[in-house]
Protein backbone atom coordinates (compact mmCIF):
# COMPACT_ATOMS: atom_id res chain seq x y z
CA UNK A 1 0.00 0.00 0.00
CA UNK A 2 1.29 3.47 -0.91
CA UNK A 3 1.23 6.34 1.58
CA UNK A 4 1.56 10.00 0.61
CA UNK A 5 3.89 11.45 3.24
CA UNK A 6 4.86 14.71 1.52
CA UNK A 7 1.84 16.52 0.10
CA UNK A 8 2.74 19.54 -2.04
CA UNK A 9 5.11 20.92 0.60
CA UNK A 10 6.87 24.19 -0.15
CA UNK A 11 9.65 24.26 2.47
CA UNK A 12 12.06 21.94 4.23
CA UNK A 13 10.70 19.78 7.03
CA UNK A 14 9.64 16.27 8.01
CA UNK A 15 6.44 14.40 7.30
CA UNK A 16 4.36 12.54 9.83
CA UNK A 17 5.77 9.14 10.72
CA UNK A 18 4.35 5.84 9.58
CA UNK A 19 4.52 2.53 11.42
CA UNK A 20 6.21 -0.18 9.38
CA UNK A 21 4.54 -3.57 9.31
CA UNK A 22 6.22 -6.91 9.84
CA UNK A 23 8.25 -8.56 7.09
CA UNK A 24 8.83 -5.37 5.10
CA UNK A 25 11.72 -6.19 2.79
CA UNK A 26 12.24 -3.00 0.84
CA UNK A 27 11.13 0.61 0.67
CA UNK A 28 10.33 2.73 -2.37
CA UNK A 29 9.92 6.51 -2.49
CA UNK A 30 8.30 8.10 -5.53
CA UNK A 31 8.47 11.88 -5.73
CA UNK A 32 7.20 14.57 -8.07
CA UNK A 33 7.73 18.31 -8.31
CA UNK A 34 5.94 21.39 -9.60
CA UNK A 35 7.62 24.73 -10.13
CA UNK A 36 5.34 27.64 -9.32
CA UNK A 37 7.34 30.74 -10.25
CA UNK A 38 10.01 32.09 -12.57
CA UNK A 39 12.62 30.71 -10.14
CA UNK A 40 12.00 27.06 -10.94
CA UNK A 41 12.91 24.26 -8.58
CA UNK A 42 16.56 23.39 -9.15
CA UNK A 43 17.47 21.17 -6.20
CA UNK A 44 15.54 18.67 -4.09
CA UNK A 45 16.88 16.26 -1.49
CA UNK A 46 14.61 13.79 0.29
CA UNK A 47 15.83 11.77 3.24
CA UNK A 48 14.22 8.52 4.36
CA UNK A 49 14.46 8.49 8.15
CA UNK A 50 13.66 5.73 10.57
CA UNK A 51 13.24 5.03 14.27
CA UNK A 52 13.47 1.78 16.20
CA UNK A 53 12.29 3.29 19.48
CA UNK A 54 9.03 5.19 19.27
CA UNK A 55 6.53 7.00 17.11
CA UNK A 56 7.34 10.54 16.06
CA UNK A 57 5.69 13.35 18.01
CA UNK A 58 3.88 16.30 16.47
CA UNK A 59 6.31 18.71 18.18
CA UNK A 60 10.08 18.44 18.40
CA UNK A 61 13.39 19.15 16.73
CA UNK A 62 14.11 17.62 13.34
CA UNK A 63 17.80 18.55 13.24
CA UNK A 64 20.27 19.35 16.01
CA UNK A 65 20.28 22.99 17.24
CA UNK A 66 23.93 22.57 18.35
CA UNK A 67 23.75 24.84 21.39
CA UNK A 68 27.07 26.43 22.38
CA UNK A 69 28.56 29.55 23.85
CA UNK A 70 27.94 32.54 21.59
CA UNK A 71 30.55 34.92 20.24
CA UNK A 72 28.91 37.23 22.79
CA UNK A 73 29.91 35.07 25.73
CA UNK A 74 26.88 35.77 27.89
CA UNK A 75 24.58 34.28 25.24
CA UNK A 76 23.79 30.84 23.79
CA UNK A 77 24.49 30.29 20.10
CA UNK A 78 22.73 27.83 17.83
CA UNK A 79 23.38 26.39 14.39
CA UNK A 80 20.67 26.46 11.73
CA UNK A 81 18.08 23.80 12.55
CA UNK A 82 14.61 22.60 11.66
CA UNK A 83 11.82 21.84 14.09
CA UNK A 84 8.08 21.27 14.17
CA UNK A 85 5.22 22.48 16.34
CA UNK A 86 1.89 20.66 16.12
CA UNK A 87 3.07 18.96 12.93
CA UNK A 88 3.92 22.24 11.17
CA UNK A 89 7.54 22.58 10.06
CA UNK A 90 9.71 25.60 10.84
CA UNK A 91 13.35 26.60 10.37
CA UNK A 92 15.66 28.66 12.58
CA UNK A 93 18.77 30.28 11.16
CA UNK A 94 22.15 30.13 12.85
CA UNK A 95 22.73 32.73 15.57
CA UNK A 96 26.48 32.87 16.12
CA UNK A 97 26.41 35.79 18.57
CA UNK A 98 23.81 33.96 20.62
CA UNK A 99 20.39 34.64 22.09
CA UNK A 100 19.81 36.72 25.22
CA UNK A 101 18.27 34.85 28.15
CA UNK A 102 14.69 35.83 28.97
CA UNK A 103 15.64 37.04 32.46
CA UNK A 104 18.61 37.44 34.79
CA UNK A 105 18.47 33.85 36.03
CA UNK A 106 20.64 33.41 39.15
CA UNK A 107 22.59 30.37 40.37
CA UNK A 108 24.23 30.61 43.76
CA UNK A 109 28.00 30.39 44.16
CA UNK A 110 29.52 26.95 43.54
CA UNK A 111 26.08 25.33 43.21
CA UNK A 112 24.10 23.96 40.25
CA UNK A 113 21.20 25.14 38.14
CA UNK A 114 19.57 24.43 34.77
CA UNK A 115 18.21 26.72 32.06
CA UNK A 116 15.80 25.22 29.52
CA UNK A 117 15.42 26.76 26.06
CA UNK A 118 12.21 26.74 24.01
CA UNK A 119 11.37 28.06 20.55
CA UNK A 120 8.00 29.15 19.14
CA UNK A 121 6.61 29.27 15.61
CA UNK A 122 8.11 32.71 14.93
CA UNK A 123 11.61 31.50 15.80
CA UNK A 124 11.80 33.30 19.15
CA UNK A 125 13.88 31.43 21.73
CA UNK A 126 13.05 31.93 25.39
CA UNK A 127 14.58 30.54 28.58
CA UNK A 128 12.80 28.86 31.50
CA UNK A 129 14.13 27.99 34.98
CA UNK A 130 12.60 26.20 37.97
CA UNK A 131 13.46 29.04 40.40
CA UNK A 132 14.57 32.65 40.02
CA UNK A 133 17.58 31.74 42.17
CA UNK A 134 18.78 28.16 41.88
CA UNK A 135 21.02 26.60 44.51
CA UNK A 136 21.08 22.85 43.97
CA UNK A 137 23.80 20.80 45.63
CA UNK A 138 24.19 18.41 42.68
CA UNK A 139 23.62 18.18 38.96
CA UNK A 140 21.01 15.47 39.55
CA UNK A 141 18.94 17.72 41.81
CA UNK A 142 19.17 20.57 39.28
CA UNK A 143 18.00 18.29 36.46
CA UNK A 144 15.09 16.97 38.53
CA UNK A 145 13.84 20.49 39.28
CA UNK A 146 14.28 21.54 35.66
CA UNK A 147 12.40 18.47 34.40
CA UNK A 148 9.40 19.50 36.51
CA UNK A 149 9.44 23.11 35.32
CA UNK A 150 9.99 22.01 31.71
CA UNK A 151 6.83 19.88 31.86
CA UNK A 152 4.82 22.93 32.92
CA UNK A 153 6.41 25.25 30.35
CA UNK A 154 6.02 22.86 27.40
CA UNK A 155 2.75 24.22 26.00
CA UNK A 156 1.32 23.45 22.58
CA UNK A 157 2.93 26.51 20.98
CA UNK A 158 6.53 25.72 22.03
CA UNK A 159 9.24 23.26 21.10
CA UNK A 160 11.95 22.37 23.63
CA UNK A 161 15.41 22.66 22.04
CA UNK A 162 17.78 22.00 24.90
CA UNK A 163 19.16 22.74 28.34
CA UNK A 164 22.20 24.28 29.98
CA UNK A 165 23.48 22.66 33.17
CA UNK A 166 25.62 25.22 34.97
CA UNK A 167 27.83 24.96 38.02
CA UNK A 168 28.23 28.54 39.17
CA UNK A 169 31.67 29.98 39.92
CA UNK A 170 32.65 31.32 43.34
CA UNK A 171 31.00 34.63 42.60
CA UNK A 172 27.74 33.03 41.46
CA UNK A 173 26.10 33.12 38.04
CA UNK A 174 23.71 35.72 36.65
CA UNK A 175 22.33 35.18 33.15
CA UNK A 176 23.15 37.93 30.63
CA UNK A 177 25.94 39.15 32.94
CA UNK A 178 28.25 36.20 33.67
CA UNK A 179 30.22 34.87 30.71
CA UNK A 180 29.35 31.24 30.05
CA UNK A 181 33.05 30.34 29.85
CA UNK A 182 33.59 31.90 33.31
CA UNK A 183 31.42 29.30 35.06
CA UNK A 184 32.94 26.33 36.85
CA UNK A 185 31.29 24.20 34.20
CA UNK A 186 28.55 24.59 31.57
CA UNK A 187 27.11 21.57 29.77
CA UNK A 188 24.98 22.08 26.65
CA UNK A 189 22.31 19.40 26.22
CA UNK A 190 20.54 19.41 22.85
CA UNK A 191 17.07 18.12 22.13
CA UNK A 192 17.35 15.29 19.64
CA UNK A 193 15.00 13.44 17.33
CA UNK A 194 14.49 9.70 17.72
CA UNK A 195 14.64 9.52 13.91
CA UNK A 196 17.96 8.92 12.16
CA UNK A 197 18.82 9.33 8.48
CA UNK A 198 18.72 6.02 6.62
CA UNK A 199 19.43 7.26 3.14
CA UNK A 200 19.51 10.62 1.42
CA UNK A 201 18.62 11.07 -2.24
CA UNK A 202 19.49 14.27 -4.12
CA UNK A 203 17.37 14.42 -7.25
CA UNK A 204 19.21 15.36 -10.42
CA UNK A 205 18.38 18.28 -12.68
CA UNK A 206 17.04 15.75 -15.15
CA UNK A 207 14.74 14.28 -12.52
CA UNK A 208 13.39 17.70 -11.63
CA UNK A 209 12.94 18.70 -15.28
CA UNK A 210 10.99 15.50 -15.83
CA UNK A 211 8.98 16.45 -12.72
CA UNK A 212 9.13 12.98 -11.18
CA UNK A 213 11.59 10.33 -9.97
CA UNK A 214 11.89 7.35 -7.66
CA UNK A 215 14.46 5.84 -5.32
CA UNK A 216 14.65 2.44 -3.70
CA UNK A 217 15.98 1.36 -0.27
CA UNK A 218 16.64 -2.23 0.88
CA UNK A 219 15.50 -3.55 4.25
CA UNK A 220 16.37 -1.14 7.11
CA UNK A 221 14.93 -2.84 10.20
CA UNK A 222 13.05 0.06 11.80
CA UNK A 223 9.61 0.37 13.36
CA UNK A 224 8.69 3.81 12.00
CA UNK A 225 9.66 5.78 8.92
CA UNK A 226 9.16 9.33 7.73
CA UNK A 227 10.33 11.50 4.84
CA UNK A 228 12.40 14.61 5.46
CA UNK A 229 12.65 17.23 2.72
CA UNK A 230 16.09 18.58 3.62
CA UNK A 231 16.74 20.68 0.48
CA UNK A 232 14.36 22.67 -1.69
CA UNK A 233 15.92 25.30 -3.91
CA UNK A 234 13.56 27.40 -6.01
CA UNK A 235 9.83 28.01 -5.73
CA UNK A 236 7.43 25.13 -6.03
CA UNK A 237 5.99 22.05 -4.38
CA UNK A 238 7.31 18.59 -3.62
CA UNK A 239 5.15 15.53 -3.12
CA UNK A 240 6.30 12.02 -2.30
CA UNK A 241 4.73 8.62 -1.78
CA UNK A 242 6.30 5.93 0.39
CA UNK A 243 5.60 2.26 -0.38
CA UNK A 244 6.74 -0.73 1.69
CA UNK A 245 7.37 -3.95 -0.18
CA UNK A 246 6.79 -7.35 1.34
CA UNK A 247 4.86 -6.43 4.47
CA UNK A 248 1.75 -4.79 5.81
CA UNK A 249 1.26 -1.39 7.51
Amino acid sequence: MAHKLLDEVTAVGASRSLKVGENVLNHTVYAWFESLAATAISAVTIVLQGSSTNEDGDTGVITNPTLAIGSTKTRVANSAFNYRIQNTNYSKGAVAAGTVFSAAHVISANLYGCIDLFINSTGTINSVVPLATQAYASAALAHAAADASKAVALTLDKCWIGRLLIQAPGGGFTANTTDLDATTSTTYLNATSSFLDITSHAFSAGDITAQKAMFFVPDIGVKYVRLYLSTLTGTGTVSAIYSPIGGRI
